[in-house]
Formats: structure tokens, sequence, C-alpha cells
């Protein structure tokens, strides 16, 4: 016993020379800054008919929390809803997005464009008072370029996929189906990864979790509140080095569902 005891510690140790360098490599390749934003969303559908609807949801962006706005984003799509638990959905979206964080701020200040296309498809199912969501998101991202920091205007546009897939745990106070305001609490996790010839430095784009309390004041209107923390990947090199912002994020989302259909009869 005592010679296995000795050998598992000398095959630790001997796997702990190999990494340190590895890790301490790592490091030295890479920058690590801390933001803190917010971000505020409006979130709404309108349902045509028991199947189809459609999407908006606009998205404003914050530096900390009141400061300059980094990024605008408007989000429209076709809603497909086979049955009660699938959702699928097929639509655009277009973003405008500023420099922030000491790193982008110190080198650039050229406000971006983004144009987006995307295909998702949502699945759910509940246990008693538990509902679990699976989201998976296909993007194709057209990102606008600057060749020269002294340029007002992109002159060249990059492409990319993005693969995006989310867990979303709901748990409902709803004392019983009837009741139509009633308070919950969620919690999710989302991953994106870049996939394609023009990806170079961030195949792993970001990696979202948050925790929500949420109040359904209607069957039509929610209303969020919560905390989000994002680790991002920024899509290229600064001073030869890969930089992760860790951003904490304050979230506020007002969620609409609109029965259009059934407002009319």
């Amino acid at each position: 016993m005592d010679k296995f005891i000795y050998g598992l510690r000398q095959l630790i140790f001997g796997f702990l020379l190999i990494l340190t360098p590895i890790f301490a490599a790592a490091q030295s390749t890479r920058i690590n800054e801390n933001n803190l934003t917010a971000w505020g969303t409006i979130n709404a559908d309108w349902n045509l008919n028991e199947k189809l609807g459609i999407h908006l949801d606009i998205n404003q962006r914050r530096v900390n929390i009141t400061e300059d706005i980094f990024q605008h984003l408007y989000r429209i799509g076709m809603n497909y809803k086979p049955n009660k638990n699938i959702y699928l959905r097929a639509g655009y979206v277009l973003s405008r997005t500023s420099p922030f964080g000491d790193i982008q701020e110190a080198v650039s200040h050229q406000t971006s464009t983004e144009h987006r296309t995307y295909e998702s498809i949502s699945f759910s199912s509940k246990a008693g008072r538990l509902e679990t969501s699976h989201r998976i998101i296909m993007e194709q991202r057209w990102n606008g370029k600057f060749s020269s920091p002294d340029l007002n205007k992109q002159d060249s546009w990059s492409y990319a996929n993005r693969a995006r897939y989310r867990i979303r745990f709901d748990y409902s106070f709803q004392k019983h189906t009837n009741q139509q305001s009633y308070p919950y609490i969620a919690a999710y996790d989302e991953l994106m990864i870049h996939f394609g010839k023009q990806v170079k430095e961030n195949v792993f784009d970001q990696n979202r979790i948050g925790c929500l309390t949420g109040y359904a004041i209607s069957p039509v209107t929610r209303l969020e509140f919560g905390f989000m923390y994002q680790v991002l990947q920024l899509s290229k090199k600064y001073f030869d080095k890969n930089v992760f912002q860790n951003n904490s994020n304050l979230m506020v989302n007002l969620l609409l569902n609109l029965p259009g259909h059934a407002a009319t009869k």
C-alpha cells in the first residue's frame, strides 16, 4: 500500500510538472479585464394564430450601468410552434457596437455594424412547477471591419458562423393554473462557439451564466430582474495577446406575449 501511495504521489507530481508551464504560457499570452454593464431588453411575440407569430426584441447595453451605451441590438423573426413544447424561429439581427473596456478603448473608438441571420429551435418539458428548456441557435454573422483606426466608415466585412446552446430552468410559484399573476425564479447557462474559415482567435466566443427573479403581471406581460456573468473572448489580439472580458451584467427584461389571433375573435 505504501508503494502504491508513493507511486500515486509521483504520478501527480509529474502531471503538475507538465501542466505548470502550459498554464503559465496560457496566462502569459492572454489579458483578462473586468467590466460592469447593464442590459435592458424588450422582448415581444405577437401570435398571428396558434402556430405562427412575429418576434421582435430591442436590446440596449450600457457601460458601468448608467454610462455610455456600447451596444444597440434589434432582432426580428418569424415563429412557428408545431406543438406546445417545440418552438422554431428564423430571422435577422442588426447591431451597432462601440468599443468598451480598457483594452478596446485604448486602441479604437470606432463603432461597428453587424448584420446577422439566424435559425433557432427551443424545446421544453415540465415536472411540477419546474420547467426545463433547451435552445439551439445557428447564426450567420457579417461584421464590419476598419482597415485603419483613422477611418470613420467600415471598408470591409468578415463572415463567421456561430453556434449557441442554452439550458434554462424556471421555477414558478403559481399556486394553481388559473392564477394569472405570480412570481418565479430562473437560472440559465449559454455557450457560444464560432466556426468557419475566417475565425482565428475566438473559436470560443463567450459563455453566459445568469439568475433572474421574475413576475408574471398577466398572461401577456412578464418582468425580470437579475444578474448575468459573461466570459467573452475578443475576436482579435491586442498587444499580441488574446483578451478575455469578465463582464458582470445587471439585467432588466420586459417580456410581452401578445395574443393577436385571440383578440380578434
